[in-house]
């Protein structure tokens, strides 16, 4: 099962990336709530939505086609989201530096948030749930394994509950 090719985001002639200081500095103002920034790697690059999209799925088709129970509902075992997270993003990772030969990372990760505010088929519960996470050329973007549903980080009903950030 082949992978989707990588499309990163050129500023010019080179890769357009990201500092993690500087991506940790603008959680910590932007996101009040969130009490834990946790980034891994020292410069992360802008990928393209689309392509952020195509791992997704492809990383969930691969999933499914080697454990099918976990593709057959909402409920996912303790740590699908995150194992997922990482999956995805190493993914993503090796595509980039066997296509493009690059040393900075693609910004995937995770962000937990208390359903405070109804999205799309999420209702309120309270409840702390997991979403991945990406930096795309139209900036961040949440990405709902459960219901399949994504929007912009800024526009992510739950913004304001945002408890954690692990990338």
């Amino acid at each position: 099962m082949k992978g989707p090719r990588p499309e990163i985001v050129a500023d010019g002639e080179k890769a357009k990336t990201l500092l993690a200081g500087y991506i940790k500095r603008r959680l910590r103002l932007g996101v009040p709530s969130a009490k834990n920034v946790v980034i891994g790697d020292r410069q992360y690059l802008y990928i393209t939505q689309k392509w952020f999209m195509d791992v997704i799925r492809w990383t969930e088709e691969l999933i499914v086609l080697d454990v099918p129970e976990l593709g057959s509902g909402k409920e996912f075992p303790l740590g699908y989201e995150e194992t997922f997270a990482v999956l995805a993003s190493n993914i993503a990772n090796i595509a980039v530096a066997k296509r493009y030969n690059l040393r900075a990372s693609v910004l995937m990760g995770l962000i937990t948030a208390k359903q405070e505010k109804a999205w799309g088929d999420i209702p309120v519960d309270g409840k702390v749930a997991v979403y991945i996470i990406g930096l795309t050329e139209k900036g961040g973007i949440v990405y709902d394994l459960r219901t399949k549903q994504a929007i912009g980080f800024e526009d992510f009903p739950n913004f304001d509950s945002i408890i954690g950030v692990l990338f």
